[in-house]
């Protein structure tokens, strides 16, 4: 039987395939009060506020991935888009730049 971690990142993941990002708050902030040091729940809110253009949430909740995980290059391009997103380009450069430095 798959744990409440593995299932609640799956559901999140439906509802994001599906467009339903409003369906996808409530379990992923979940899954950060849940599980609030894994780099993969901070990741999964960011992501999910980024796509329901909540930038300023999006940003913080990916640069919280960032700090528990920085060798994952993903968290990084997701907290470029959202720096790029409120108009930061060259900080966003940065966060692209460090992705690729981490997975070239």
């Amino acid at each position: 039987m798959a744990d409440f971690f593995t299932v609640t990142l799956q559901q999140i993941e439906n509802h994001l395939k599906a467009g339903e990002f409003d369906a996808a708050l409530p379990l992923s902030k979940k899954l950060v009060e849940q599980a609030p040091n894994q780099a993969a729940s901070w990741f999964a809110l960011g992501r999910v506020q980024l796509l329901r253009v909540e930038l300023p949430m999006a940003e913080s909740c990916l640069e919280q991935a960032v700090r528990l995980e920085p060798k994952n290059a993903l968290h990084w391009t997701n907290l470029a888009l959202a720096v790029l997103g409120r108009g930061r380009a060259k900080e966003a450069e940065a966060h692209a730049r460090r992705a690729i430095e981490v997975d070239p």
